[in-house]
């Protein structure tokens, strides 16, 4: 009942749904910002994944947020992105 309330009262104050799918498509079509910042859910999530890198691979590593890959471990970096399909390459 309390989360129900707190979300409640957030929703009312600032006209913005917690619905983060729904927000983003709109967002592509007004072009307007979404309710979560990227950049800072970009660096949040970057933390995420490597934190699992370091859970997967059993072990502390060293993480170069500037340069968004660890420090001196191939074998960690490997997990940082995947060989995509042709066409859809980045």
């Amino acid at each position: 009942g309390e989360f129900n309330r707190v979300v409640g009262q957030y929703v009312a104050r600032t006209g913005r749904s917690l619905d983060h799918m729904q927000n983003f498509l709109d967002c592509v079509r007004s072009r307007e910002l979404t309710v979560a910042n990227p950049k800072v859910m970009h660096h949040s999530m970057t933390t995420v994944h490597a934190a699992n890198i370091c859970m997967w691979l059993k072990r502390s590593l060293k993480f170069d947020p500037v340069k968004e890959e660890f420090v001196g471990d191939d074998e960690a970096n490997t997990y940082l992105s995947y060989e995509r399909r042709k066409p859809y390459t980045i």
